[in-house]
């Protein structure tokens, strides 16, 4: 029985070492090679027509340029309000609240009720951009201040919202190995600033969709500077050097947030005897109806917005390459985090830095453009699905730590996918509905109008200035059967994946 025992044991770890090794190699190609293309870049002076191996060597001419520019120190100091300050005190926050909706919590209901926290998350980020404008009118984004509390509230909110899930859903998990509730919802809250300390100079693309050139002064940060002088501008070496120096100095931030997180998955491996305290649900229950609540009246206020509607003929074809992409999209990244789980058996820390560290390489613009641009994927479905697939990665690091939380290295392989499953499927449906809203990589990488997905519609349409027009005059101008479908099919399947989840949540104790 013994041998048996070490056999299995061995075997589930060359499977994890395995499954570990191709999510490293995969990333090596689609975030490494752009990265290390970048660096090389950033030495250049990058001429489309000669490619890069052919464009002349400028060596630090790019750096120096860079460097002595009056708008570096403006953009970094930006970067860290945006990236740093704006997620500190909502993670701190959202760790406090779910700490006490779980101190007290037990079981499938509880788990659901407290993934409803998510719920807000399946809203794509280009409809909390159309709350802020109809809401708050335009005006608001046109004073610097204003604009950026604008954008930290609602940034902020979502960060908050997934660090009340992730420590709530840790605090429950942890009381089933005997630790406290405290010790274990510290550990989803460490998960998710690790993730803020690793991306610390890096800002969402909602950014862009607050920003004019009348709040730069405030709004511009690295990312945004990085694409603008790139590929809106032409200066592709520049902004490759823009993004290495932003990768190095983010380099520390990282190192302390993997250090972080490590020390505390470690603290966790020990499996104590499960507390016999008795559990209720009224914490989770009542976290659970504020939550939906919230969500519901965001979606209300969505559909206030009398915007009119579009013809059939103008959001049909969006719909249609809308649902081909995020089904793409959702195909091949449910592969990756599959074999990402598997890693996470035996290895979960090993795991959790490799996502971290996959995670520090997302925004490279310039250089992921050129990179799928030599791989022929312009003006395809693969390639928006290819770039959004490999910014899912950010959910590997929470997926780390519910794997170490749920002691998979003493389970049998079948048991132990089983209680993996609902965290599988929750942020699955997570990313579905973060590529179904998602526009960034459509906008870069798509040219071709008979390609446009229904976000690229309506940021067209803010962008056009019919929404400043409806703003202040209340005319019948066009969108709300698109938002609508935009804001409804993910509501719908954040709805599927939390009843799955609190459903698939494991009932029985962990240990073997």
């Amino acid at each position: 029985m013994q041998k048996s025992s070490v056999s299995r044991n061995r075997d589930s770890l060359i499977l994890s070492i395995a499954a570990l090794a191709i999510v490293a190699v995969l990333g090596g190609i689609f975030l490494g090679i752009p990265a290390f293309q970048a660096v090389i870049l950033s030495w250049k002076d990058y001429r489309p027509i000669q490619g890069l191996l052919g464009s002349p060597w400028v060596g630090p001419a790019n750096y120096q340029q860079l460097f002595s520019s009056p708008f570096f120190p403006q953009v970094v100091g930006n970067s860290l309000i945006l990236g740093i300050l704006g997620n500190l005190l909502p993670v701190l926050a959202g760790g406090a609240l779910g700490f006490a909706l779980s101190r007290k919590a037990a079981g499938r209901k509880s788990a659901a009720f407290l993934a409803c926290w998510l719920l807000p998350l399946f809203l794509p980020e280009i409809l909390y951009a159309f709350l802020a404008i109809f809401g708050l009118g335009v005006e608001c984004l046109t004073v610097p201040g204003q604009a950026r509390l604008v954008y930290l509230a609602v940034s902020g909110f979502r960060v908050f919202c997934f660090t009340v899930f992730l420590s709530g859903i840790c605090g429950i998990l942890g009381k089933r190995r005997g630790n406290s509730a405290a010790k274990a919802s510290l550990l989803g809250t460490g998960a998710v600033f690790a993730l803020a300390l690793a991306r610390a100079l890096s800002s969402s693309p909602m950014l862009s969709l607050f920003q004019n050139p009348s709040n730069y002064e405030t709004m511009d940060t690295l990312d945004t500077y990085i694409y603008r002088i790139g590929l809106m501008n032409g200066e592709y070496s520049f902004s490759a050097a823009t993004w290495f120096t932003k990768w190095l100095m983010q380099l520390p931030f990282l190192v302390i947030g993997a250090v972080l997180l490590a020390v505390l998955m470690k603290r966790h491996r020990t499996q104590l005897p499960a507390s016999s305290e008795k559990s209720g649900m009224a914490p989770a229950l009542a976290g659970g109806v504020i939550a939906v609540g919230i969500t519901l009246a965001l979606w209300i206020g969505l559909l206030t917005i009398r915007s009119g509607s579009l013809p059939a003929d103008m959001w049909m074809r969006p719909l249609r390459n809308s649902v081909l992409g995020t089904a793409l999209a959702g195909a091949l990244f449910g592969v990756i985090m599959a074999l990402f789980l598997l890693s996470c058996r035996q290895m979960p820390t090993v795991s959790m830095l490799l996502g971290l560290l996959l995670g520090s390489f997302c925004g490279n613009t310039v250089a992921t453009y050129l990179f799928y641009k030599q791989l022929t994927l312009v003006n395809t479905f693969l390639g928006p699905a290819l770039w959004g697939c490999w910014n899912g990665v950010m959910l590997f690091v929470p997926l780390a730590v519910a794997a170490s939380m749920l002691n998979g290295q003493k389970a049998p392989l079948s048991r132990w996918i089983r209680q993996m499953l609902p965290f599988f499927l929750l942020f699955l449906g997570l990313f579905l509905t973060g590529v179904w809203g998602g526009w960034w990589e459509e906008m870069v990488l798509t040219s071709d109008s008979q390609r446009q997905v229904l976000p690229l519609l309506l940021r067209e349409w803010m962008n056009s200035g019919m929404a400043v027009q409806y703003a202040e005059s209340g005319r019948n101008l066009g969108v709300a059967n698109v938002l609508l479908l935009s804001s409804l099919v993910p509501l719908l399947i954040g709805a599927a994946s939390i009843v799955l989840f609190g459903f698939l949540f494991p009932k029985e104790e962990t240990a073997s």
